[in-house]
Parts: C-alpha cells; structure tokens; sequence
C-alpha cells in the first residue's frame, strides 16, 4: 500500500526494475472506478496522474448489507 501526502491510498499495480506504478485503492468497477494513479522510484513519488473522484479515504461506492444478521436485515428493509 501507498499513502501520499494528500492522504489518498494505492496499492501496487505493477513494477520493473526501478519503478513501482499504483491504482487507487477505488480503482477497480466495484469499488468506484477512481482513475488516480502514481509513480514512485525508490521511497518517492515521482507522479501522479488522473484525479480522484472522491476525497482522501472516503469511499465512492458504499457497503452494501449482506448476510442475515438483524442489522442487515433492517438495513434492507430501510432502503
């Protein structure tokens, strides 16, 4: 994982030799599709590209109740 200085997180998307590259924690369709990315050599971000679509760790998409548990089921009917 990789926390920049504006508070928003990746993980590692892949890497060669000398360079990691990172997708936002919400990068993924199910979790928001944020399009921001990073670059690092190193201990240091070299890049940054593509925006996010939401603010630092708050998620785009939210938790759905799942499960048969009292508060998912009262979360369900609430809709």
């Amino acid at each position: 994982m990789l926390l920049d200085s504006d508070g928003y997180m990746y993980t590692r998307h892949r890497c060669d030799k000398e360079t990691v590259y990172w997708r936002c924690i919400y990068h993924y369709k199910y979790r928001g599709n944020c399009p921001g990315r990073a670059k690092t050599e190193g201990f240091f971000i070299q890049s940054k590209t593509g925006g996010h679509l939401h603010k630092p760790r708050e998620p785009i998409v939210k938790p759905k109740p799942h499960g048969n548990s009292k508060i998912a089921k009262a979360l369900k009917e609430n809709k």
